[in-house]
């Protein structure tokens, strides 16, 4: 989690972190992930109009996975890669 500038942390899961920020397509991402990854859901916070997290590897010292939304886009990093696409919560028939 990431203090703001007056030190107080805000969460996916607290009062002042207002869903509504988020668009319908970083809402609709945001409870598939946690739904499959509740545990993450602690570390996201508010970002343009989706939400940001990093998730910390059970190893100390390695390199953060991060997800980002943004648009109509996610946004998966790892150390000095990163790659971008699009989601639906519509199941795709031909998969």
């Amino acid at each position: 989690m990431e203090a703001d500038a007056l030190g107080s942390v805000s969460t996916f899961m607290e009062p002042e972190f207002d869903r509504s920020l988020l668009n319908p397509f970083s809402l609709g991402f945001a409870r598939a992930l946690f739904a499959a990854h509740p545990e993450w859901q602690p570390f996201a916070v508010p970002w343009e109009s989706g939400f940001r997290l990093e998730v910390s590897p059970p190893s100390a010292g390695r390199e953060r996975l991060g997800i980002f939304t943004s648009s109509d886009e996610i946004t998966i990093r790892f150390s000095q890669f990163h790659t971008h696409f699009g989601w639906s919560d519509v199941p795709d028939e031909r998969t």
